[in-house]
């Protein structure tokens, strides 16, 4: 008889980090750090909004809170590149991560916390129409089965993404071996501890199924939660997809990530320095290894 998993010591109080990323000519900037500023005042305790935006001289916003950060990934660039220097700068062990948009309320995030404790990450679900009528017939008829043959009778669907999304889906669980809903949804709280022996290989988007399947294959819980989702404007074709997809099932790496690489404009040597955890063993870096830069944004 298995084990049952250990207990995870209560993180939903702790001090947050939330990481924002931010795509090239991403809109409303201002709008949406001032609706998570304000989010956090709402919580208790040490909190900061890191904002890490792709691309070379990228406009951005300067906010006197002290809470508020922004750094500009230069090279290189891409969803995968940018969380990884998110995580790596973030100074607190509770993180939260979000495109820098309208996708998705700051008080959604909510959702994920009631589940935070008893896990290592809760993802998001994203929740923006109702599964067709035959579709959900279909799993309905499914849950039937699986509770006639295994005794377990699941959850419903709780959204249809499209067949594009389907597809993923059902490439994701059966290659990766990731079993929530929806893989590629960037809402999600992490214990940072989860990313001590995981380095983010991918470029593109892929980024977010790659922490899930490697989170999963070093023995963290997970949980899913439903979230409230607002399609973007425009839609980024992720050309590194299948690209990203082969390079982590054929060379997966785990171990150490590699500090904060030699990329980022905006941020001095000394504040990485600084940070309480320099790297997520919390050994620090050498200034060579920082890189050099400009005066902080």
């Amino acid at each position: 008889m298995l084990a049952d998993p250990a207990e995870r010591p209560p993180i939903a109080d702790a001090p947050l980090s939330v990481l924002l990323l931010a795509r090239p000519g991403a809109p409303d900037l201002e709008t949406v750090a001032q609706a998570w500023l304000a989010w956090l005042e709402q919580r208790p305790g040490a909190s900061e909004i890191l904002l890490v935006v792709e691309a070379p001289n990228a406009e951005t916003i300067q906010l006197a809170d002290t809470r508020w950060r922004v750094i500009h990934q230069v090279a290189p660039t891409g969803v995968g590149p940018c969380l990884q220097t998110a995580v790596w700068l973030a100074r607190h062990p509770l993180l939260l991560t979000a495109p820098a948009d309208r996708q998705f309320q700051p008080a959604d995030a909510q959702r994920l916390f009631e589940h935070i404790n008893q896990v290592d990450l809760v993802t998001g679900c994203r929740v923006h129409r109702p599964a067709p009528w035959w579709l959900w017939v279909l799993g309905f008829l499914k849950r039937i089965m699986t509770l006639v043959l295994l005794g377990y009778f699941g959850e419903p669907r709780p959204a249809w993404l499209g067949w594009r999304g389907w597809g993923r889906r059902f490439r994701i669980r059966h290659i990766f071996g990731v079993q929530v809903a929806d893989a590629e949804c960037p809402f999600r709280l992490y214990r940072k501890e989860v990313f001590a022996r995981l380095p983010i290989q991918s470029r593109g988007t892929f980024a977010q199924i790659e922490v899930l399947a490697k989170a999963n294959h070093l023995g963290c819980l997970m949980a899913e939660a439903p979230v409230p989702w607002m399609p973007p404007s425009q839609e980024v074709d992720d050309l590194d997809w299948n690209a990203d997809a082969k390079l982590v099932f054929r060379r997966p790496e785990f171990g150490m990530p590699v500090p904060a690489p030699p990329i980022l404009a905006g941020v001095n040597s000394s504040d990485l320095l600084a940070s309480k955890d320099a790297t997520i063993s919390g050994e620090s870096i050498a200034p060579d290894q920082a890189g050099s830069a400009d005066k902080t944004v």
